[in-house]
């Protein structure tokens, strides 16, 4: 690692998405800003961490490429606890299988034509605050050698466990732990699942907990992604499903596994200092997917620092904060309602729940309108189909009489 600059306008602590996103979004205003991004690893995308599910709402934030893309997803079963399957079957792509690691280091290349430093092997240790600037510890992890620079704004972008949030002191918030594996896929079985071109989705206390169990194909690596999330044990509930589904552990070819937030960070701004993606707590709670609000979030943060530096107005970026919390933070307390809602149910009513879903009218207005992302769109629409409000009145009649009454 070689530091040519010392001082910078702002530090990006993490190399994935959501702090190349933001390195990008920054450049874009003025080529000029002096940005260093540190990555802990030896490259951005490594080790895989991360499904690399992605809804279809990605082109919303950044266009694919197809080498990044190992398959495309038009459906989806969901399995309740007595083992009901709710198929959900479109000819539309609702989502994307992304290769992590192409994908991360493609956009912190950008982010470093674009004109960003980019430090690879080197970890954030501490920062202190001097009058307007900081004064930053980092680590070169292949020399073992500490070295010092300045910047006037940080930003995390290190994942739900982040180091500068802890080093900060911001209000900790509520994760649980997923744990996945990919599995060559090797069996009929698994080959017939890999060329329909769904998700499976697994519920249950006592298949997993807290959330839900997934598999994924990957169909251009032939192998298949067996994950959950919950808050202990999810090692134990896994290694059950795949004796269940006879898979042999010879096969498992990579082994992941990491915090994901349950909810938003009640602050994400403190003394120059912002948080932004999972670090943030910006993760959907109904599927713990964060990569698209994050990087939407990145947008929105890089607007906030560039009035900041272009006024020499700190205050400024507290601008975050508020628009954040006016475009995104409602939607995502829907969906954490939503999963608190789930979480707080037997298996008896998820049984009850899918169960009621399956009707033909509804199966079919959720095709074609339900969203991975959001769940407005979908209120929105059904708002313009008012044969369906009958339909629609009956089942949450019966999921509420169940609900509530029992």
């Amino acid at each position: 690692m070689i530091i040519q600059k010392k001082y910078f306008d702002l530090l990006i602590v993490g190399a994935g998405p959501v702090g190349s996103t933001l390195a990008n979004e920054l450049l874009k205003y003025d080529r000029n800003f002096k940005i260093c991004i540190l990555e802990e690893h030896k490259k951005s995308g490594t080790p895989q961490q991360c499904s690399g599910l992605f809804s279809k709402n990605i082109s919303d934030v950044v266009e694919l490429k197809e080498n990044e893309i190992l398959q495309k997803i038009k459906g989806a079963d969901l399995y309740s606890p007595s083992n009901f399957k709710f198929s959900l079957n479109t000819n539309k792509i609702q989502a994307y299988v992304i290769d992590r690691t192409i994908f991360d280091m493609r956009l912190a290349k950008q982010a470093k034509i674009s004109g960003a430093g980019l430090l690879l092997n080197t970890k954030f240790l501490s920062a202190k605050k001097c009058k307007d600037i900081y004064k930053i510890k980092i680590l070169d992890k292949l020399k073992n050698k500490e070295n010092t620079i300045y910047s006037k704004y940080i930003a995390a972008c290190d994942g739900a466990s982040s180091i500068v949030a802890k080093k900060f002191n911001f209000p900790k918030m509520q994760c649980i732990y997923g744990y996945a594996i990919i599995i060559k896929a090797k069996t009929n079985q698994d080959k017939d699942f890999i060329s329909k071109n769904k998700v499976a989705l697994y519920f249950g206390e006592k298949i997993a907990p807290d959330f839900f169990l997934w598999k994924i194909p990957r169909a251009k690596q032939k192998t298949i992604e067996i994950g959950i999330a919950s808050k202990k044990k999810p090692q134990i509930y896994l290694n059950k499903f795949i004796k269940k589904q006879k898979k042999k552990k010879k096969n498992i070819i990579h082994k992941m596994g990491g915090l994901i937030p349950c909810e938003m960070r009640s602050q994400i701004i403190k003394n120059n200092i912002i948080l932004v993606g999972d670090a943030a707590g910006q993760v959907k709670s109904t599927t713990g997917g964060g990569v698209i609000y994050g990087m939407k979030s990145a947008k929105i943060a890089a607007n906030a620092i560039f009035l900041a530096l272009k006024n020499n107005n700190n205050a400024l970026l507290n601008n975050y904060s508020f628009l954040f919390n006016k475009s995104l933070g409602a939607e995502l307390k829907k969906l954490k309602f939503i999963r608190n809602f789930l979480n707080s149910k037997k298996d008896a009513q998820i049984d009850f729940l899918i169960k009621t879903l399956d009707k033909k009218q509804i199966k079919k207005f959720i095709e074609n309108y339900g969203d991975m992302d959001t769940v407005s769109p979908l209120i929105f629409e059904l708002l313009k189909h008012p044969e369906l409000w009958i339909d629609f009145f009956i089942v949450i009649y019966k999921i509420l009489k169940n609900y509530l009454l029992k």
